[in-house]
Formats: structure tokens, sequence, C-alpha cells
């Protein structure tokens, strides 16, 4: 349901996509260099199971550049994983979905082990 969807960093969206969201019930966290703490995401998957799709172009560029859409003024990689962690160590993570890794902006293949170490934390 819309109402139990979070949308966390978004910092770049098209037209559709504003309009689609001040429409809907999908509450916004902001997750940048600035804001990069999210209690309310945190306090509002406590003790619930949780389903995360995390796109990397909300990670600033300068740090992670191997991705489909990069828009600066991102967190650190480290700072999402912390908030990752976070939310594993609250709720019943089911599962995790990472996307928008371009292998083509990272031709010797960094990126992959990086990733894997960031994202551990969901899983221990």
């Amino acid at each position: 349901a819309e109402d139990r969807a979070y949308l966390i960093g978004a910092r770049e969206l098209d037209p559709g996509e504003v309009s689609n969201l001040s429409h809907s019930k999908v509450h916004r966290i902001a997750l940048d260099r600035e804001e990069a703490d999210a209690p309310t995401l945190i306090a509002a998957v406590r003790r619930k199971p949780v389903w995360l799709h995390v796109d990397l172009d909300v990670v600033d560029p300068r740090e992670l550049a191997a991705v489909a859409l990069p828009v600066e003024g991102g967190p650190t990689l480290e700072t999402l994983a912390e908030l990752l962690r976070s939310v594993a160590q609250v709720s019943d993570v089911r599962g995790i979905e990472i996307c928008g890794y371009d292998t083509r902006k990272d031709s010797a293949g960094h990126f992959p082990a990086v990733l894997a170490e960031a994202f551990a934390g969901v899983f221990s």
C-alpha cells in the first residue's frame, strides 16, 4: 500500500514523477550530505517486515560513479549502508533489491566488492 512505502533520498525527479508523488500517499524522506539521518523511517519500520529497493544513484557520484543516473548531492555509501543496517536492526528485512549499477562505468570491476561490503550489514 502506498501509505506504507517510503521514498528516501530522491533528488532529481521528472515532472511525471513529481505529479504522481504529489497525488500519492508515499512518504518522502530526505537523505543527502546535509541530512544524512532518517529517524522517521526507522520509527516506521520498527518490528515490521520490510522489503528494500535501493537505487545506487542515491549515493553521491563522486564516491560511486558507476550508476545509471548520477545526481550530485547524495549521501556517502557509508551513510547509506549505516541507514540500511539501522533498518535491519529494528525490522524484519524480507528482501533487498539493488539496482542502478552500470558496469560500463566500472571497467576495472572495482564496485561489486565495495557494494557487497556496504550491504553485508543488512544480512548479518
